[in-house]
């Protein structure tokens, strides 16, 4: 089972440590059998051990991996999952809502406790 990883965009991937598992999404932009290039915004980075046939008929993929090397010219993850997103898929609008919810109003998009949600009786 694979775990659900911290959703970050591309751009804050250097700032990850090594062997942190991540979600990202972003458009492919070459692949073979050893990597995958991929762009999200103005930043790209590598994939790792990418699984081919999840890139090949897609312009979008979401990345389940493991941060491999932060710190290369060209940051890298050891994919564990991918998954086709399509075609069609606003990379900027997606950028946006993961800023917002891994930034200053991460406190927003944390689910409710118990204690803090209201019993509705019928």
């Amino acid at each position: 089972m694979v775990s659900s990883g911290t959703r970050i965009t591309a751009e804050s991937l250097p700032e990850q440590p090594a062997g942190k598992e991540v979600r990202l999404i972003g458009e492919v932009v070459s692949f073979d059998e050893k990597e995958a290039v991929i762009s999200s915004g103005d930043a790209k980075f590598k994939v790792l051990k990418p699984n081919k046939d999840n890139y090949a008929n897609t312009r979008y993929v979401e990345i389940f991996g493991k941060v491999s090397d932060p710190a290369d010219t060209l940051p890298s993850v050891e994919e564990i999952k991918s998954i086709p997103v399509g075609d069609k898929f606003n990379i900027s609008l997606y950028q946006r809502a993961i800023k917002l919810s891994t930034g200053k109003f991460s406190h927003l998009f944390e689910p409710a406790k118990r204690s803090e949600t209201m019993d509705v009786e019928e």
